[in-house]
């Protein structure tokens, strides 16, 4: 049974784990959060998916706490009602609110349960769990400061989404100028929008040097698709969502996006260098610290959203595109920080688990 949901962060990496599964012949339940992301992805899929809808608890007033605690009776009975039905040998958490109820229930049932960390640092879920589980598997090798027992863990890299890499092997750039890649997630960043908006002016004088990849999240496609009718000479694939990022991550000779772990996770597997924003508001400063170790590796350039003025930005991407040879060498180093296939090593130490008396 795999548990998760949300967001493509944690939806992605628990896919590509499931689909590793059913691979050597192992039955998989995956399990969602309900969230319209988790049904989406569920009805595209060749995996069973069942749905447990959680209302979180983190970051809310005392009165939708309150609501959150008093939906939790009927939460642990849903959750007690997959398990029964799934009969699962082992349990594997993605983070989120929906991974909660069935880890714990799980391991007061005599189950096997596992966690995987996709942060730098870990999640709110992630770290009420880990004193329950038997394995915490990470994406990022420092994440080991902040576990207490340091024998569950295991280094593993963090799954790429299924099909990512195959449409970068099998794709072209379909343009010599310099091409540009940006997006802010599974659910968009309107920072990043109004950011390649207000930088709209700057293009159009260079319009012959550059393309634009620019994909929007739902919420603000049409807001930017009117600004970019503006400016109908401009070569621009504009989107809302895709499930071919591999495909455009081999055209982007640099890439502006947020910092959550699919996208880290991306980075580093296709090799491709980076402008990284990270989103200021994330639980714990996660996604500075995820950004922070691409920057370290020399694989990313870190710029904090308030410091970050479109006129800082353009000179910035100036900079980038009359450097290829350090592009080049930042996109060499992201590929260093490769750890192997994450879902192939994470299905071992599980099969391991089931096996062993622990």
């Amino acid at each position: 049974m795999i548990a998760t949901g949300g967001t493509g962060g944690h939806i992605f990496p628990a896919l590509a784990l499931g689909q590793a599964c059913t691979a050597q012949g192992h039955t998989v339940v995956m399990v969602g959060s309900g969230r319209p992301l988790d049904r989406k992805t569920a009805a595209e899929s060749d995996l069973t998916w069942k749905q447990l809808a959680v209302r979180r608890l983190k970051g809310l007033g005392w009165s939708q706490k309150l609501l959150s605690f008093l939906t939790l009776p009927w939460v642990f009975c849903k959750a007690l009602g997959l398990i029964i039905g799934a009969k699962p040998e082992l349990i594997v958490g993605f983070g989120g609110a929906s991974t909660g109820p069935l880890v714990v229930l799980g391991r007061l049932m005599g189950f096997k349960a596992a966690i995987v960390e996709q942060n730098r640092i870990p999640g709110f879920t992630n770290r009420l769990l880990a004193p329950f589980v038997h394995r915490i598997f990470l994406s990022f090798p420092l994440a080991s400061t902040h576990w207490h027992n340091k024998r569950k863990l295991r280094m593993t890299g963090n799954p790429v989404r299924p099909g990512t890499l195959t449409q970068f092997e099998t794709a072209t750039k379909l343009s010599d100028r310099f091409t540009l890649l940006i997006f802010g997630g599974s659910q968009g960043a309107r920072f990043l929008n109004e950011l390649i908006l207000k930088s709209l002016p700057n293009f159009q004088e260079e319009k012959e040097s550059w393309r634009l990849i620019h994909i929007t999240g739902v919420a603000d496609f049409e807001k930017v698709r009117t600004a970019y009718q503006g400016h109908p000479d401009l070569d621009i694939t504009l989107l809302p969502f895709t499930d071919e990022i591999g495909r455009f991550y081999k055209e982007a000779d640099l890439v502006i996006a947020r910092s959550g772990a699919a996208t880290i996770s991306d980075l580093i597997a296709m090799g491709r260098p980076s402008i990284l924003i990270p989103y200021p508001f994330a639980a714990d400063n996660h996604q500075e610290a995820n950004a922070r170790y691409l920057e370290e590796a020399g694989a990313a350039n870190v710029k904090l959203q308030d410091e970050l003025t479109p006129e800082v930005f353009w000179q910035l991407l100036q900079a980038k595109r009359h450097d290829r040879d350090a592009l080049q060498r930042m996109g060499m180093q992201a590929r260093e920080l490769e750890a192997g296939i994450a879902e192939e090593r994470i299905l071992e130490e599980c099969k391991q688990l089931v096996s062993s008396y622990v």
